[in-house]
């Protein structure tokens, strides 16, 4: 952080939060109740076959992949809108339109975000 601090103009803020809940937006929201740009670029995955997948898998995955992004692009549009100025940024991977067979939970995440 501070090698890209030095070549910032402005301030330049990263923060480590666990997506897995509502708790992680939350916090980062605690941190910094405003921003300019907002990076979506969380994204997990484990390598398994589409049919041993369990439905807990899947709530869990869309729960970090999909809606860390909705709960955080949710808070901070309001303010950009009242700014009248904003961007809102989801990162995406290649495996939204080339999904690997034993990835087929992560590549759907790009599918929804794109």
């Amino acid at each position: 952080m501070a090698a890209i601090r030095s070549y910032a103009a402005t301030r330049v803020d990263g923060i480590a939060a666990d997506f897995s809940g509502s708790a992680g937006a939350g916090a980062v929201v605690a941190k910094l109740p405003t921003v300019d740009v907002l990076v979506n670029n969380v994204g997990i995955f484990e390598p398994k076959p589409f049919a041993e997948i369990p439905d807990a898998d899947w709530y869990r995955l869309f729960e970090i992949n999909v809606m860390s992004g909705v709960r955080l692009s949710r808070h901070y549009l309001a303010g950009m809108l009242e700014r009248n100025w904003g961007r809102i940024l989801f990162i995406s991977s290649e495996s939204g339109v080339q999904i690997p067979a034993e990835m087929v939970h992560y590549g759907r995440k790009w599918c929804t975000t794109e």
